[in-house]
């Protein structure tokens, strides 16, 4: 199987007072055109890690993704991959003498986190590569630093 399309890697740093996202630190700040020069440790950019992994090189995953074909035969109460694994999931846990899980416990503690995280990785992404950059607010906690401290 060959392996996921990783695309390119992305780079948040900070200017203007902005949190700033691209697929590379440009020469001038896309906001004020001024050069960015050398930076403080604090105001170095760091990447953003990508949520999608090759599930088949992890040594434990639980993989969703697109479906081939139609949803006739799905049935959501039994007969499909996703009982039958939250079924083995459930056996582990007795195993482990822990209590079950429900399809919604299961969904809510597992599943949604990690697809809006991934939502929100493939938003960033395409609005980059639509304008080149994605401009967002600070976080509160960084919007006032204290003073000399760098930040936003």
């Amino acid at each position: 199987m060959p392996p996921a399309e990783a695309g390119k890697p992305l780079i948040k740093f900070n200017h203007c007072k902005k949190s700033i996202y691209s697929f590379s630190v440009p020469q001038c700040c896309p906001l004020c055109q001024q050069v960015m020069g050398s930076r403080k440790l604090e105001e170095a950019p760091v990447s953003i890690s990508n949520p999608f992994t090759n599930g088949h090189q992890e040594q434990c995953s639980f993989l969703l993704r697109p479906t081939q074909g139609t949803f006739l035969r799905y049935e959501e109460d039994h007969h499909n991959c996703y009982s039958y694994t939250l079924t083995f999931i459930n056996c582990v846990l007795t195993t482990e003498g822990k209590g079950h899980l429900d399809k919604g416990e299961f969904t809510e503690k597992y599943v949604v986190p990690r697809t809006r995280k991934a939502s929100k990785y493939i938003t960033l992404y395409r609005a980059i590569e639509e304008r080149g950059f994605y401009v967002a607010d600070c976080p509160e906690e960084e919007a006032n630093p204290p003073k000399g401290s760098g930040g936003c």
